[in-house]
This record gives structure tokens, C-alpha cells and sequence, in this order.
């Protein structure tokens, strides 16, 4: 799939065939260049490759800087989190995709795509469509958080990142940087907060 935007090709992603407009928007605003704040039209124009297809007003506007935001959760519920995401993903069932998913007081999104990096590009897209405020919402991967996979919860705004496995080395530096709570293994029964463990309790008072 190639995405183009304002008639220029950007790049060509490797992914799979739902959910585009999100897949689109998501990655657009991992690489600043959107404003979430009105988010474009986004065109899927079939072809060898098929395209995505928009027209931005540049320059793009960030995501709010995790680090203004003072939004903190509870081990148990980034754990439901996951669980529920495991519960609504009828592809990783089949086997051989990844998925991502955002929580958030009330609110839950999840995507699937055979790579990391595009599962939540789409869930981060499908937030944008819906007016999420990522400021007090949490991320969850399958995926391992590397340092790419931090940067897009980065922003976005997302101030807790959640994987079913672990941070990278640079990923956690990164994290810590930006002051985003990054928790692995989350569904191992004992899960390991790397960075940032102020955004996190054990229990909820």
C-alpha cells in the first residue's frame, strides 16, 4: 500500500487490508504531520499497489507532550485492558498478526495488522476519527516496545504503554525521557513496570 499525501509518495506500507483510514491517519500523526485537532479525507484508490490518498494542510500540528499530562492508572486495569483486546482480535486468533488497542475512563478501540508498528498506527487513527483524548488513555501492543514503537505513543500523547513483552533498551530510555509509563508482560501474571511506576498502582484507592 502506498501512501501519498498532497500528490507526493511518502512511503509504502506492508499491511493488512482493513481498517486503511486509520492505518493512514495513525501514521501520519507518528510522523507530524497531521493535526488531530481535523483530520483529512483519506482515499483508497484500488491498484498494483493500491494507494492512500489525502491532502494536508502542513504543517502538521504534534500531539500533546506526554509529559504535561498527570493521567495515572492501576496494574489491574492496564491488565483488563489487554485481556479485552486478547478477547476482540479475530485475526491474532488465526495466528500471524499483531494487535494494539487504546483504553481509556469508559472507552476502548482495537486494531489488528500483521505488522507491530501498523497495528498501532491503526488504533492511534481510529482514536483520532473518534476524538479520543490520548492524554488520559493507555496503549497496549502484542508487539515488543522498541524505541519506533515508543515515539508513536510519543505522538500521539500517550502517557502508559503496555505490551504483552518488553521494552528495547532505547525504547526505555526513550520512555523515561518523555515520561511515559512503560509496562511489560502484562499478561504473564506478573507484570513489570519499566519506566515512569508513578502512573501506576497496584491498586486503585
Amino acid at each position: 500500500m502506498e501512501l501519498w499525501a498532497n500528490g507526493e509518495l511518502l512511503c509504502t506500507l506492508y499491511c493488512t487490508p482493513q481498517d486503511l483510514e486509520d492505518l493512514a491517519l495513525g501514521h501520519l500523526m507518528g510522523r507530524g504531520l497531521l493535526d488531530p485537532g481535523s483530520p483529512p479525507a483519506v482515499a483508497a484508490v484500488p491498484g498494483d499497489p493500491w494507494r492512500l490518498e489525502t491532502t494536508l494542510s502542513l504543517p502538521g500540528k504534534p500531539g500533546r507532550d506526554p509529559a504535561l499530562s498527570r493521567w495515572t492508572t492501576t496494574l489491574s486495569q492496564v491488565v483488563e485492558l489487554a485481556e479485552t483486546a486478547m478477547e476482540h482480535t479475530p485475526l491474532r486468533k488465526k495466528g500471524g498478526v499483531h494487535a494494539a488497542a487504546l483504553g481509556w475512563e469508559g472507552g476502548f478501540l482495537v486494531r489488528e495488522d500483521v505488522a507491530r508498528h501498523n497495528a498501532v498506527d491503526k488504533v492511534v487513527g481510529a482514536g483520532i476519527i473518534k476524538g479520543v483524548d490520548f492524554s488520559v488513555a493507555a496503549l497496549f501492543t502484542t508487539g515488543r516496545l522498541s524505541h519506533e514503537m515508543v515515539l508513536k505513543a510519543a505522538g500521539a500523547g500517550v502517557p502508559v504503554a503496555v505490551s504483552m513483552k518488553y521494552p528495547s533498551d532505547l525504547g526505555a530510555a526513550l520512555a523515561a525521557q518523555r515520561k511515559i509509563c512503560v509496562i511489560g508482560k502484562v499478561l504473564s501474571g506478573a507484570p513489570v513496570v519499566y519506566t515512569n511506576g508513578w502512573r501506576v498502582a497496584q491498586n486503585r484507592q
